[in-house]
């Protein structure tokens, strides 16, 4: 698990919350996806693209940035009739499944009223300490902690060979942890003008080098003011915090084009592609070849 997520507060929930199932759903051109009721609670993210998600009788438009936290038994439409491209990530977690209550574990999410598991009366919803019952909703920052978690979760749930119930019920807390702090605190200071600018400075030229102070330079401030912003609206130094987002976009583009690896690493600034092999095993727990092999484009 990347260090970066080190530091969690456990999940103490007597309802034994557990994480069945992770994907990706890739939309793009004119195309609608419906499903529910779904048996989970699921933490929806946008990844890159916006379009509108209805749920609940709501119209949400997401962009890049955006969560939401849906609600036992939910109803979901994607759209992209409008858009070039959607690309989201879903996380389903059922709140309520007593260990034990399946043997084996059954590492799936019914997606409508007659789907296997649908009436499996052991999968209940329950009360989530500092969650509401209904919809949530709030935004995470590219190379953040909640953001890297979730990347986590998802790799996690790709490898059949890690996915045990024990860890499944352990990073289930600590999801539910990074959701319930996300909440506690809506009135974080925004990211300054100057941060976001070079935020996405970086993000929109990837395949090239940066330092910290010519960085800081963009910012309009020293590179101590510089680090220090960056540790504070993101978490990490800038450097770790460019590692972090090329390895990020590195891992959305195995899992949804065939670009050869090494155009890959190259696209994301990281051109040797030995360099890049390691880095994104330590950051991704895989290879970038068995990450495209394992990682699921649904």
């Amino acid at each position: 698990m990347p260090k970066i997520i080190a530091k969690q507060s456990e999940f103490r929930c007597a309802p034994a919350p557990v994480i069945l199932y992770a994907n990706h759903i890739q939309l793009a051109g004119r195309e609608t996806i419906r499903n529910g009721p779904v048996g989970s609670r699921m933490l929806l993210r946008c990844l890159e693209g916006e379009g509108p998600v209805v749920t609940g009788g709501r119209r949400i438009r997401l962009s890049a940035g955006d969560w939401l936290f849906l609600p036992w038994h939910h109803t979901v439409e994607y759209e992209c009739r409008h858009c070039r491209s959607f690309f989201l990530e879903g996380i389903h977690l059922v709140p309520r499944l007593p260990p034990g209550a399946e043997r084996p574990l059954l590492f799936q999410v019914p997606h409508g009223a007659s789907a296997p598991l649908a009436t499996a009366p052991q999968r209940q919803d329950a009360t989530l300490p500092g969650l509401p019952a209904t919809l949530a909703q709030g935004r995470f920052a590219a190379g953040g902690r909640l953001d890297l978690f979730c990347r986590y979760v998802v790799t996690w749930y790709a490898n059949d060979d890690a996915r045990t119930e024990p860890a499944a019920r352990r990073l289930a807390g600590q999801l539910l942890a990074e959701l319930a702090q996300a909440l506690a605190t809506p009135t974080q200071a925004p990211m300054p003008v100057n941060l976001e600018r070079v935020t996405r400075h970086v993000q929109d030229h990837l395949d090239h080098a940066f330092s910290v102070p010519a960085l800081a330079r963009l910012a309009a401030c020293s590179p101590a003011t510089l680090t220090r912003r960056f540790h504070r609206h993101l978490g990490l130094s800038p450097t770790a915090w460019i590692m972090h987002t090329r390895i990020a976009h590195a891992a959305v583009l195995l899992s949804t084009t065939d670009l050869p690896v090494a155009e890959i690493g190259r696209h994301c600034g990281i051109p040797n592609p030995f360099y890049f092999s390691r880095l994104f095993h330590r950051l991704q727990g895989a290879t970038p070849h068995h990450y495209r092999h394992l990682h699921p484009v649904l």
